[in-house]
């Protein structure tokens, strides 16, 4: 199993893939938010798009975009989905500490169910779960 992030030409070619996986996010995603959009969102490359692959096939997404707040930024994940997340998310996590450093992001953050938020727990301890978001001050740019 491995994690990459998808450059633009791989967005592209897993569009099927990526497409049937963000189906699966309809039933929990925010109400203001649309799967339709959000597709266009990700072919348009408005997300970092990190996969995770099984034997060449994508099995599992994870969308990430930087917040800058002013003071600080903050790494944001969303729209993480697939199979076996308990196997990948921690090699994602790897990633996405390397993405906060290169950033220069104080905080990684993202959102999700419980189930997704008890997971980020146990990769990362210093997840703080706030009802369906979480927080991961790491207070330092290093």
């Amino acid at each position: 199993m491995s994690v990459r992030v998808l450059d633009v030409y791989e967005v592209k070619k897993y569009e099927e893939e990526i497409s049937s996986l963000l189906d699966k996010l309809e039933e929990y995603m925010i109400p203001w938010t649309s799967l339709d959009s959000l597709k266009r969102n990700v072919m348009r490359m408005k997300y970092k798009v990190y996969g995770a692959f099984e034997n060449r096939e994508l099995i599992g997404l994870a969308l990430t975009s930087v917040i800058d707040y002013g003071k600080h930024k903050c790494l944001d994940w969303s729209h993480v989905c697939g199979d076996k997340m308990h196997e990948w998310f921690p090699m994602f996590y790897e990633r996405f500490e390397e993405e906060r450093k290169a950033k220069k992001c104080r905080y990684i953050s993202g959102e999700g169910r419980l189930g997704l938020g008890r997971v980020a727990q146990r990769v990362y301890p210093n997840v703080s779960l706030l009802t369906g978001k979480f927080y991961a001050d790491v207070g330092s740019y290093s």
